[in-house]
C-alpha cells in the first residue's frame, strides 16, 4: 500500500488527468442537478475552459516528467532526490520565497492557458 501511495504522489498525472477529464465532461449536468435550471442561464463553457486548462497543464507536466525519466534517467533521478534534499537544507526565508515563486509561476501559466483556451 505504501508503494502505491508513493507511486500516486510521484505520478499525479495517472489519477488527476482522468479525474479532471471526468469533471470536464460532467460539470454541466452536475451544475444543473445542484443549482437547478437557473444554472443553464450561465454558459458552462466558462467553467469548462478553466478545467481544460488544468487538464492541459497536468497532462503537459506528466509528459515532461515521463520524457525526462525515459530519455535522461540520471537527470530525472537527480531532480527528484537531490532537489528534495537541497530544499530541506534551505533557510526558512528561502523556502518561502521559492514556494511563492513557484506558485506564482504556475498560477501565471494557468491564467495564460485559460486565456488561450477561452
Amino acid at each position: 500500500m505504501t508503494k502505491l501511495s508513493s507511486l500516486l504522489r510521484l505520478w499525479d498525472g495517472l489519477w488527476s488527468v482522468p479525474a479532471a477529464f471526468i469533471a470536464f465532461i460532467t460539470f454541466e449536468d452536475l451544475g444543473r442537478i445542484l443549482f437547478g435550471a437557473g444554472f443553464g442561464s450561465y454558459d458552462p463553457a466558462v467553467f469548462q475552459a478553466a478545467l481544460i486548462a488544468a487538464v492541459v497543464m497536468i497532462f503537459t507536466n506528466t509528459a515532461v516528467q515521463l520524457a525526462l525519466k525515459f530519455n535522461f534517467p540520471a537527470l530525472w533521478e537527480s531532480y527528484h532526490t537531490s532537489f528534495a534534499e537541497t530544499f530541506h537544507e534551505l533557510s526558512a526565508t528561502r523556502k518561502v520565497l521559492l514556494t511563492v515563486f513557484m506558485y506564482c509561476f504556475f498560477f501565471s501559466l494557468f491564467v495564460l492557458l485559460f486565456i488561450k483556451v477561452a
